[in-house]
């Protein structure tokens, strides 16, 4: 990364919705949703939520979570959330990430509560394209542009 990230527009937000799914996904994280709710709240402009197994399992998602999104440059703002792993609140400024164990997740039912926001679809084919994504991040505006495809790669 060239810098810190200071301005998020909604494609930089989106990407990383799509870098917490990623980070999700890749530790089985369970039923991961992404909710634009970006026209119905100030808050953000997404959600995401997901659900571990187990207390171990949540906590590897938070991990993993906070290790992608560090490692492209993002810094959470705050994390929230109990230390026996149940839950956690990731806040990201325009993208906050939900993780619960799936009791907690069924009772809170943030899907419901927010169910006026619009779900991203995220297939394997996006998943996989976010690592071939490269954010530039200037002191000034960041950039998110396509990494250079090699013949190797073809």
């Amino acid at each position: 990364m060239a810098g810190k990230v200071k301005h998020k527009g909604k494609e930089l937000s989106l990407l990383m919705a799509k870098l917490a799914y990623k980070a999700l996904d890749d530790k089985q994280g369970e039923d991961i949703r992404i909710l634009d709710i970006s026209g119905v709240s100030v808050l953000a402009d997404y959600f995401i939520i997901a659900h571990g197994n187990n207390k171990n399992h949540v906590k590897a998602l938070i991990n993993e979570t906070d290790r992608l999104l560090s490692k492209e440059g993002f810094e959470p703002k705050n994390i929230e959330g109990n230390h026996n792993g149940s839950w956690s609140l990731m806040d990201y400024g325009d993208m906050i990430v939900h993780i619960f164990g799936k009791e907690d997740r069924y009772f809170y039912a943030l899907e419901r509560i927010w169910a006026d926001g619009k779900e991203v679809s995220m297939v394997e084919s996006d998943v996989a394209k976010v690592a071939e994504d490269e954010v530039i991040a200037t002191d000034e505006t960041p950039v998110l542009k396509k990494k250079a495809v090699k013949k190797t790669d073809v």
